[in-house]
């Protein structure tokens, strides 16, 4: 009997704890969170949530089904030691949490849900919904250094239970960075470096001001940094142009410091006189960067979507004003504005390093341009907006067509007699037409030379242009890239096919273009053949990919710090093979036969392989095959120190196709736009400048060293 009891008993006390299970700190419920341990962390605590006030977990229940369960342990490295109040974060997605990952950026707003800190025993147990792949983040925060680390936590079956070590790695580094001047690679000193941090949000910048220094007699500066921020630096110097570097940890040491290149600034003098020759006081000199060119050299940080950098400046008592420090081979719009608020000049131009600008205004000479608009039918174009543009920046003046998207200089509506009038004009060059959606985007340019103008403007109607793309085999392509050009070999817009293979182009004017395709990423296909045709012609356009190869290669003599950019370009041997491909890429990998790179998407044939860097190093090489389906075996490409070539056009009329050629290799195809400079990197020794129409022109350039060719 007693035997039978002491059964019975063990019977039951199994059954209790199978029942009733110890299972010690249970896991954090995903819809609540704690506050921190430490009160002077920028997190803040909400009473509403559970807390740890106890250092013990809440008490909520198991996994359900649907989850799975993560032990978390926190440890120090090097000592090993738990870290009691490490922030975690659970990420799924940053797309679907934005919220959460700009906290993880910048964690001085109010924290989000999904945040915790750890124990005394630097623990934690999460939630983790299965199914999905995981993200896990810690951070401790000190005074003057960072710890974080990061885990990426697998799918995971329900009801599993997995256990993982972080182990916490400050990351506080240093970043060395060396001021040049170029051409040349003197020393800059006393050169301001700010740091500052990017907002990932929207793309904006905050500067650290708690973060800047000076460059010294050499040229060295010298800041710490924290990997969890994405940060840059920006450097100014009174005479030389802004540079904008962003930092990375390859240049950690004096020995591996970074070349942070300056040009020297341009400036820009204003003489305005009124028309009885007195000094005309009080204007307004404006001056914007087009397309925030200033940080064109910045991969890593969305700078473009900023607003453009503008300076101003006021003419004083003598009718003169100057703007200083402006950035050399950048387009710059220049606008004068009186004191009633009226725009009285306005012009685009490209400063050369070091140069001064003059520009004299003359204010009260004011003209007008008047006439009337008719339709091609002979009938009065009534009710319709005319633009009016300067030919400047405002003004799309390599296409001949007056974009929708431009903010014009003046914008007025014909009457019922299709009648308009624009009055107090300054003297200089205008382009006026609609731009109304079924109207045709071409525009006609007048000249204003102290006197007025009357004109009868003729409006088209807007043309289109449909076709379709397919493979070697002649399936349609989706998503393949068709590229539109006039007849000069400007570009003038691009689209893509849809899932039928299907494109368009609508509000084209009546003229000769020119369009190929080409296969997005990397699938193989190369460029279709060139069509040439008429707009208005009403033919469905068949655009066939061709076999296509790649290219792959190693830069060799030269480093590629992170974020910057390699600009790639695989040039085709003869003008009548396929396009080649012109690209920028950043984030290239050094291994251990130099850096490496790709390109994709080249049709069969014979190609130049031309590559430069931001920092001033450039590398050409000649006689690269491609073969359908294969492609070139992998190349390497010399890089030395550049040279520069800048080449001058103050044509008014046609854009010039050019080529340039380092020491007998295709170095660089393009196009020289109406009174445009351009600046390109060269191999050292002989550089030959061939141009349509024109005899070549053959230069001696060094390394460091700038030639200039006027194109005319």
């Amino acid at each position: 009997m007693n035997l039978r009891i002491l059964v019975l008993v063990l019977v039951a006390v199994l059954a209790f704890l199978v029942l009733f299970p110890n299972e010690g700190e249970t896991p954090i419920d995903l819809k609540r969170a704690q506050g921190p341990a430490d009160p002077s962390s920028p997190i803040r605590s909400e009473p509403e949530r559970a807390t740890l006030s106890d250092n013990r977990s809440p008490q909520v229940a198991g996994p359900v089904a649907t989850e799975s369960q993560l032990r978390l342990t926190v440890l120090q490295e090097g000592t090993m030691e738990p870290i009691e109040g490490a922030v975690v974060a659970l990420l799924h997605d940053l797309e679907s949490d934005p919220g959460l990952a700009r906290w993880w950026l910048s964690p001085t707003t109010s924290r989000p849900d999904g945040i915790w800190t750890t124990d005394v025993k630097g623990s934690l147990d999460i939630l983790i919904p299965s199914g999905r792949a995981s993200t896990v983040l810690a951070r401790r925060m000190g005074a003057s250094e960072q710890h974080e680390a990061q885990l990426e936590v697998p799918i995971m079956e329900p009801g599993a239970r997995m256990e993982e070590i972080l182990y916490l790695v400050s990351h506080s580094l240093s970043f060395w960075g060396k001021v040049i001047e170029v051409p040349g690679e003197a020393a800059v000193e006393g050169a301001d470096v700010l740091v500052f941090e990017a907002l990932s949000d929207h793309g904006w910048t905050r500067p650290l001001d708690a973060l800047q220094t000076t460059s010294d007699s050499a040229g060295i500066f010298h800041i710490r940094y924290e990997t969890w921020k994405q940060m840059g630096i920006q450097v100014s110097k009174h005479g030389f142009a802004l540079a904008i570097e962003f930092l990375d940890e390859e240049h950690s040491t004096p020995s591996t410091a970074a070349l942070v290149p300056m040009q020297q600034a341009g400036a820009i003098e204003v003489h305005s006189r009124d028309t009885e020759g007195a000094a005309a006081v009080g204007l307004t000199i404006r001056v914007i960067s087009e397309l925030h060119e200033l940080a064109s050299r910045g991969g890593a940080l969305p700078i473009g979507g900023a607003p453009p950098v503008v300076w101003t400046d006021t003419t004083d008592r003598d009718g003169y004003a100057k703007i200083k420090n402006l950035p050399p081979d950048c387009r710059l719009s220049v606008e004068v504005w009186n004191e009633s608020g009226s725009a009285i000049y306005t012009s685009s131009l490209t400063l050369s390093p070091g140069e001064s600008r003059l520009i004299r205004v003359s204010v009260g000479s004011h003209f007008g341009i008047d006439g009337a608009a008719f339709f091609p039918d002979n009938s009065a174009a009534s009710n319709r907006r005319i633009w009016l543009s300067h030919e400047g920046i405002e003004w799309q003046h390599e296409t001949g067509f007056l974009a929708p998207q431009v903010n014009p200089f003046r914008e007025t509506r014909t009457d019922e007699l299709g009648r308009f009038a624009f009055s107090e004009l300054p003297n200089g060059n205008w382009w006026i037409g609609s731009p109304d959606n079924d109207i045709s985007p071409n525009a006609r340019r007048v000249s204003l030379d102290s006197r007025d103008i009357h004109l009868e403007l003729r409006l088209e109607w807007a043309q289109s242009l449909k076709g379709i793309v397919k493979t070697p085999d002649g399936t349609p392509k989706e998503g393949a890239e068709v590229q539109l050009y006039n007849e000069s070999g400007v570009w003038i817009a691009d689209t893509h096919t849809d899932d039928m293979g299907e494109f368009s182009f609508g509000r084209l004017p009546r003229c000769n273009v020119t369009l190929f395709a080409v296969s997005p990423g990397f699938e193989g296909y190369g460029p279709s053949e060139r069509w040439e045709g008429t707009v208005g012609a009403n033919e469905e356009v068949v655009l066939a990919l061709s076999q296509g190869g790649t290219i792959t290669g190693h830069l060799i003599g030269v480093e590629v710090s992170k974020g910057e950019a390699v600009q790639l370009q695989a040039i085709p041997t003869t003008t009548t093979q396929r396009p080649g491909v012109n690209i920028n890429l950043s984030g290239l990998k050094q291994d251990g036969r130099g850096v490496a790179f790709f390109i994709p998407g080249l049709s069969v044939g014979e190609y130049s392989v031309s590559c430069a860097t931001d920092k001033g190093f450039v590398g050409v090489v000649g006689n690269v095959f491609v073969e359908a389906g294969v492609g070139a075996e992998d190349i390497v490409v010399i890089m030395e120190r550049a040279g520069y070539l800048r080449v001058i056009s103050d044509q008014a009329s046609n854009p010039i196709r050019f080529r340039v050629l380092s020491n007998g290799v295709t170095s660089y195809d393009g196009t020289l736009l109406p009174k445009e400079s351009l600046k390109i990197p060269v191999a050292a020794g002989e550089v030959t400048f061939l141009a349509e129409g024109k005899d070549p022109i053959h230069v001696d350039i060094k390394s460091g060293e700038e030639a200039t060719i006027d194109s005319r």
